[in-house]
């Protein structure tokens, strides 16, 4: 008996853990199944059509448990149909609860508002229920008494009655909750069969089976009580999931620019499931805009009127009336605007990726007629506490300082940054610049941080252009032009090519007039180099103030045709026709052929797209001007590429358009994309600070790579074909939010900073977490950049594009992956180890600097990638400050190279010193000193240095700074102009009463250079100079 019972129990045990086992991977696979339909993973409500199948197996877990499976024995379950019709209203808002909170717990949502226990619980509920089923069914027979299957199943139906109805997606969710309930019965009847024929053939007592009923029926009892405790001691979530949109409802938008645009960056994907940035804010940090733009809402503003773009607007400049915020002048371009617009955007031009989220506008840096003596990083500290203040979750800032490249990732701006991204529940997007002509470390200060998202600037193949219609040969032709604007109102105008006035450059036209429904078709040619933006436009307004109607452009396209569009201002036309469509127009032309070109009605154009064949060094890469990394402490701070080249954007007054390129347009772009995929997610509300910076990280991993373009003087020597571009040019990639958005993967770190030869790092770990519902299979894999000497030949200065830099694929570093697969199961994480040789042979004093990327692959579908950089050289051998600094007795005055003193006194003022110093990178600090006549920098060098100490007499006022410029010729950005020496100290002590002589000593700290270290300073001292009384 003992052994029987012993044998039984090992049985019974046994198949419970199987179907324990089963139910479990059974809800899995049912969730994963819609999970795969989904692409994103995350479960927003009931209505949704692609959510039945997840959903039916939530609602099993709460809804059939109470109803089913706990009621006394010899009762059927048919028999408790009509009083379970009483107990609807409370069990149906018990399932909505459990459901979804349950769905909150396994993907995410809102784990904060979960009840810790709520997840075990249910488990536990399917545990007891099969407990109870296989020990009550032990007298049911499923052959001999059909009906309790079939009232089990009229008790299922009963739901029906327990729900609100949602249209026919609804319904059918409910017959699929039907068909999983129904099925997971009758596996328990079965069981319940198998269960039966094992006690009966070993002689198992009814009155024991009793007894594991009971106690099956007081467990089973005990955990619908928790669940309903866990239910109502959840807090409730603080926002409804936003519900997607119905694409069929959105007024189609003309042309395909915004379908091509978008889809670079797997926009276009959310935008079909329905996301496009609802119950989601974003702020733009900028100057003033014009929040009267149909793009932005058409000036409605007001966090209380959800039907309104706009949810405030503010302005931290002093001169601004407390609470007003300052309208951009409807005859002035805003910068502001466009920003907006390229993240938000909506109206008939304009369908920006987020173009259903909010503004929450805030002014931190002044326009024209303001003026501001609080520094820009106050300012920015200002602005983001209001903005963390709101709970806003999406900020981007893209005015970045003139010049103000090449920064530390230890600069105030970097650190206000970091400050912010890091502590608090905000992810903010930033501009890189646009001084990468300059060449390496052009990164504007802003940029240089570590825990926001630096946003270089993508250049897509293709531009935007108008439709038109050219009639000519009898025939119309729907032709397009581009790098122009759209008339306010329908027109029809000749065409006209006058032979001596083909040419658009080198003509007199002081004399010539024009009719007003004439067009001029004109050449731009060679003759046109060396002419400025400002004097080409004044040209073809020239051609317009003459009374032409509107001008068309053939030939070469000017660099900065892209500023065409607000010629004319609406009232006439400015265009470049562009490939065949300018051929044929041309011929036509020249063979006096009539042509009367037509243009729609404004809200009839069409935004369509040619391919951008005029700057194959850039279209479908990197843009030219787009800043590159690394920082002088060499971290690469581009983290992604979001399109930013050629944008057609709003610019002033309710209806100005333009087109305009810089990652102060891709940063915003980017700052959209995160915003359609919180929408996504669940909104502003149900993100929290760890979401966020995971989010974050999982956008800077899951961008896609750019291959190399090539310029004139590069060559196949250089690097051949589908050769990715510099890592401190592109980051990871083109920013891919609809992938970044549905991957189980959490990668970290996103990126791992090498160093240089005499810091070199070269192990590091890569830690890969799954949080998908399914183990995935990962492999790593290493794939090289192409690397580029940062400095030229001569060592002392930033090798330019116009220097004709080679990029070259020798310059790589050796990648070993000790342990290269893993199967991840889910929830749980593994850390692969990645070991780097540094590149060798190469000029260390050069900056040789190296890249590539790790590439993280899930089940042959997820792909992340870790950017890694370092150089090559020696940083410490870099020349900080390769030339003298320059000490004059006036602004104008001649300069000293010898001893000098000075005492007399001129206008009531010690005659003083200025001194300018030219640094050609960065310097960590940068200091000007008063030292003693025999100072010597080898033997008396301290640091920090103290007054009166080891020859040292005291800093100058304002002698102290982190310099994070680097030099460009033809600008004033020098670490030092004119800083004017008169004989006080920082500390206020006056050497001119002491009549001794000293000298003024210059130090630079070299970068990476440890400052105690008299090496690593370059150092210049002065003359004697004595001042006297």
């Amino acid at each position: 008996m003992i052994l029987s019972a012993l044998g039984f129990a090992l049985r019974f045990i046994t198949t419970l853990l199987l179907f324990m086992l089963l139910n479990s991977y059974t809800f899995k696979i049912v969730a994963r199944m819609s999970l795969s339909i989904t692409r994103g993973g995350f479960f927003q409500n009931f209505s949704h059509p692609t959510l039945f199948l997840s959903n039916a197996a939530l609602l099993f877990l709460c809804s059939l448990i109470p109803f089913l499976w706990c009621f006394p024995s010899g009762f059927y379950a048919n028999d408790l149909v009509k009083p379970a019709f009483g107990l609807c209203p409370l069990f149906r808002n018990i399932i909505h609860s459990c459901s979804e909170r349950l769905d909150e717990q396994l993907f995410g949502l809102s784990i904060s508002a979960v009840h810790p226990g709520f997840l075990v619980i249910s488990q536990a509920m399917q545990w007891f229920s099969i407990l109870e089923c296989s020990c009550f069914l032990d007298r049911l027979s499923f052959f001999d008494k059909p009906d309790a299957v079939c009232g089990s199943f009229s008790t299922v139906l009963l739901f029906f009655t327990c729900f609100d109805t949602h249209g026919w997606q609804f319904r059918l969710a409910q017959l699929l909750d039907t068909v999983v309930k129904f099925s997971a019965l009758l596996a328990n009847v079965l069981f319940g069969e198998m269960l039966k024929f094992g006690s009966s053939g070993m002689g198992i007592s009814s009155r024991t089976l009793r007894k594991f009923r009971k106690g099956g029926c007081r467990m089973i009892s005990l955990s619908v009580f928790l669940c309903l405790v866990g239910t109502a001691s959840a807090q409730p979530p603080v926002a409804s999931h936003p519900s997607p949109f119905d694409v069929s409802t959105l007024p189609s938008m003309k042309g395909n620019y915004w379908d091509r645009l978008n889809g670079i960056t797997g926009v276009s994907t959310l935008h079909r499931e329905g996301f496009a940035g609802q119950q989601t804010v974003i702020a733009i940090l900028d100057r003033d805009l014009h929040l009267q733009h149909t793009a932005l809402g058409g000036g409605c503003f007001g966090a209380g009127t959800p039907d309104c773009k706009v949810v405030d607007a503010i302005s931290f400049i002093e001169t601004q009336a407390e609470g007003s915020f300052p309208q951009a002048s409807p005859d002035i371009e805003s910068h502001g605007t466009m920003a907006a617009s390229a993240a938000l955007g909506n109206d008939n031009f304009i369908r920006s990726p987020a173009f259903l989220a909010r503004l929450f506008a805030v002014q931190t840096r002044p326009n024209e007629a303001q003026s501001q003596t609080n520094s820009p990083v106050k300012l920015f500290k200002q602005a983001m506490s209001k903005v963390v203040e709101r709970a806003i979750r999406i900020a981007c800032i893209s005015t970045g300082e003139h010049k103000d490249v090449g920064a530390f990732t230890q600069n105030p701006n970097a650190k206000a940054v970091d400050s912010y991204a890091k502590d608090h529940p905000i992810l903010l997007t930033v501009a890189a610049g646009n001084e990468g002509w300059y060449g390496g470390a052009t990164v504007q200060s802003y940029g240089a941080n570590e825990f926001g998202l630096t946003v270089g600037n993508f250049a897509p193949e293709f531009v935007p252009a108008f439709g038109f219609t050219a009639y000519m040969y009898s025939t119309s032709f729907h032709m397009l032009y581009t790098h122009g604007g759209m008339l306010k109102a329908p027109a029809s105008l000749r065409l006209q090519l006058r032979v001596d006035e083909f040419y658009l450059c080198g003509i007199d036209r002081s004399l010539r007039t024009y009719l007003s429904d004439m067009m001029l078709l004109v050449w731009v040619g060679g003759e046109c180099d060396g002419m400025t933006a400002a004097q080409f436009e004044g040209l073809i307004s020239g051609i317009l103030e003459a009374g032409a109607a509107g001008v068309f452009l053939v030939g070469n396209v000017f660099p900065d045709l892209k500023y065409l569009a607000h010629i004319g201002d609406g009232n006439k036309v400015v265009g470049y026709l562009h490939g065949m469509d300018a051929d044929y127009i041309l011929g036509a032309a020249q063979e006096g052929e009539p042509i009367t070109v037509s243009f729609p009605a404004l809200n009839d154009y069409k935004l369509s797209t040619v391919r951008n064949t005029w700057e194959p060094q850039q279209a479908g890469g990197v843009n030219m001007h787009s800043s590159l990394g690394p920082s002088y402490d060499l971290h690469n701070p581009i983290d992604v590429l979001a399109p930013g080249t050629f944008s057609f954007l709003a610019t002033k007054g309710t209806s100005g358009y333009k087109y305009d390129d810089g990652t102060s347009i891709a940063a915003p772009t980017l700052a959209g994309m995160i915003g359609a995929c919180i929408s996504k997610r669940g909104g502003d509300a149900v993100m929290k600070h760890d979401d966020l910076q995971a989010l974050r990280d999982i956008v800077a991993t899951t961008a896609e790579p750019v291959n190399a373009l090539r310029f004139p003087w590069e060559s196949l020597e250089d690097f051949p074909e589908g050769s990715l571009d510099l890592i401190i040019r592109q980051g990871s990639g083109v920013a891919q939010i609809d992938k970044a958005c549905q991957s189980p993967l959490l990668v970290r770190p996103t990126k791992l900073h090498l160093l240089d030869i005499e810091n070199f790092v070269p192990d590091h770990d890569i830690t890969v977490t799954n949080n998908g519902l399914l183990s995935l299979e990962v492999v790593v894999t290493e794939r090289p950049a192409l690397g580029m000497y940062l400095m030229n030949s001569d060592k002392k200065s930033m090798a330019k594009w116009e220097d004709f830099p080679h990029r070259s694929a020798a310059l790589k570093a050796t990648v070993t992956i000790a342990v290269s697969k893993a199967l991840i199961a889910p929830g749980a994480s593994h850390t692969f180890s990645v070991k780097f040789s540094y590149p060798r042979g190469f000029d260390v004093g050069r900056w040789p600097s190296f890249g590539g990327l790790i590439e993280v692959t899930a089940n042959k579908e997820f792909v992340h990638r870790v950017q890694y950089s370092g150089s090559a050289g020696k940083h410490r051998s870099i020349q900080v400050m390769p030339e003298v600094p320059t000490l004059m007795l006036s602004p104008n005055g001649p300069t000293i190279h010898g001893s000098v003193t000075l005492g007399s006194e001129i206008s009531g003022e010690r005659r003083a010193l200025l001194l300018s110093v030219i640094l050609s990178v960065g310097s960590e600090e940068v200091r000007v000193d008063y030292v003693e006549e025999d100072y010597l920098h080898d033997l008396h060098w301290s640091y920090p240095p103290i007054d009166d100490q080891n020859k040292f007499l005291g800093a100058a006022p304002d002698g102290v700074k982190l310099y994070v410029q680097r030099y460009i010729p033809d600008e004033t950005n020098k670490a030092f102009e004119n800083l004017k020496l008169d004989g006080k100290t920082s500390s206020g002590k006056e050497l001119y009463f002491t009549s001794i002589s000293c000298r003024i000593r210059v130090v630079a700290l070299r970068n990476l250079g440890d400052k105690s270290v008299a090496e690593d300073w370059d150092v210049w001292t002065s003359e004697v100079i004595t001042f006297e009384v």
